[in-house]
């Protein structure tokens, strides 16, 4: 990847998490799905804008409105590894 793409693609993801904590802690609260909307047109505009293509904004984006639900899931996998390591030690 080019070195510029590279920063393009960072600077749309600390963006797009700042866009996330801000909707997140919005009075009166959004629904998830209007957020989830706001989020993939933002992160596909500003992946559009600056250049590293639409998909990345949007692909970004995803990643960071589901963030929670990936790293719950990650844990959970670790979590199984680790389960089968204790029981292969056994």
């Amino acid at each position: 990847m080019d070195i510029q793409i590279t920063s393009t693609i960072i600077q749309v993801s600390l963006v797009l998490i700042i866009v996330g904590l801000i909707l997140s802690n919005w009075e009166p609260p959004i629904k998830a799905q209007y957020r989830a909307m706001l989020m993939i047109a933002i992160g596909g505009a500003l992946g559009h804008y600056l250049g590293c293509g639409i998909i990345w904004g949007v692909i970004i984006a995803g990643l960071v409105f589901f963030k929670d639900k990936l790293v719950e899931e990650v844990r959970l996998v670790q979590g199984s590894f680790n389960d089968i390591k204790d029981k292969k030690a056994e």
